[in-house]
């Protein structure tokens, strides 16, 4: 997947305070970049928009990519730090209904950054289409989706404090990008075969399975993702293989059965659990569209069989006409 992370502002750059946005996100638009290459293999790529300075070079960039990722911090005029608002804010685009991955990568930034999640907003100028220019000319490239994520408000001076730490930012980069892996399916950079976590192992990709838990609402406090499958994260597995109605076993394994279970928990598709009446009637309802299929394939068979006959009557027809005209041009007859 083609993915675009940008930052900036095409009238140049916000600064408040010596805290300078475009510089900031443009560092965190850089981290999710690598990130996303280094642990998913995504074709990932940077673009400062600041530096740009026009729209038609933000659709420039975004040309050839699937997804677009604007990097931004709000801002209030209020003087008043430590009162001002303070929330994260995901803007998606309007032409894609519904959360997507915005309130999946929304939840990872004001986890970190301690402060609330706005429901995903679709802001649309009095035309109906995008509010945001950067948006609206990634659609306008041809990306399949788009969103402006506003990591809290740099007007907070605890929020802009944490936005001023690059190990804060590092950490933003990689509960965005694993939240997007969740919502996409990407899959880690692990070598051949190496699919499942095991209880007692350390590892990045049991780091990234922490994280998972923990945005699904599983708290691993005190401990976090600290990338240590121990008796903490064995439990907090097992309570939610129980929530989705996934075999418990012991030792705690994780494998992409529970991956994938995750991307639907988080999507908000097993918000009352999964009982067995419900795999059963997805597997009849499986079972009826496998049917279906079979016969819309009888069917087509069935059409192909009539088109090869047609053809053949064709070819027969196309030989009569020329052996009728050989004989009259044998005789010198005309019709």
């Amino acid at each position: 997947m083609k993915v675009l992370f940008a930052a900036g502002h095409v009238g140049g750059p916000k600064i408040w305070m010596g805290y300078n946005e475009d510089v900031s996100m443009l560092d965190l638009a850089r981290r999710k970049a690598q990130y996303s290459i280094g642990r998913y293999g995504q074709d990932a790529r940077v673009f400062d928009v600041t530096t740009g300075g026009s729209y038609n070079l933000v659709e420039a960039a975004c040309r050839g990519c699937d997804i677009a990722s604007f990097e931004h911090s709000n801002a209030d005029d209020s003087i008043d730090e430590f009162n001002e608002p303070n929330r994260v804010v995901v803007y998606r685009t309007v032409l894609n209904p519904g959360d997507g991955p915005c309130r999946l990568i929304g939840q990872a930034c004001a986890g970190i950054l301690n402060t609330t999640l706005s429901p995903v907003q679709h802001r649309a100028n009095s035309n109906g289409s995008d509010w945001y220019g950067v948006i609206k000319r990634a659609m306008t490239a041809g990306c399949q989706d788009a969103y402006l994520i506003e990591h809290g408000f740099h007007t907070h001076g605890p929020t802009r404090e944490l936005l001023s730490n690059p190990a804060v930012r590092q950490q933003l980069a990689e509960a965005e990008v694993d939240a997007m892996a969740v919502y996409y399916g990407w899959k880690p950079n692990t070598e051949e075969g190496d699919d499942m976590i095991k209880y007692l192992e350390k590892s990045e990709n049991v780091k990234l399975w922490q994280r998972a838990l923990m945005d699904a609402g599983f708290d691993l406090a005190p401990y976090g993702a600290d990338g240590s499958f121990g008796p903490l994260t064995r439990t907090k597995t097992n309570e939610f293989k129980n929530a989705v109605g996934l075999p418990i076993d012991d030792p705690a394994t994780v494998t992409l059965v529970e991956w994938y279970a995750m991307q639907a928990y988080q999507m908000g598709h097993f918000d009352d659990g999964v009982t067995q009446d419900d795999l059963d009637k997805e597997i009849a309802n499986t079972k009826e569209a496998l049917q279906a299929v079979s016969v819309l394939q009888e069917e087509i068979q069935g059409l192909k069989v009539q088109v090869n006959n047609r053809q053949d009557d064709l070819s027969a027809l196309a030989n009569i006409e020329q052996v009728k005209k050989e004989i009259l041009a044998r005789y010198g007859l005309t019709v």
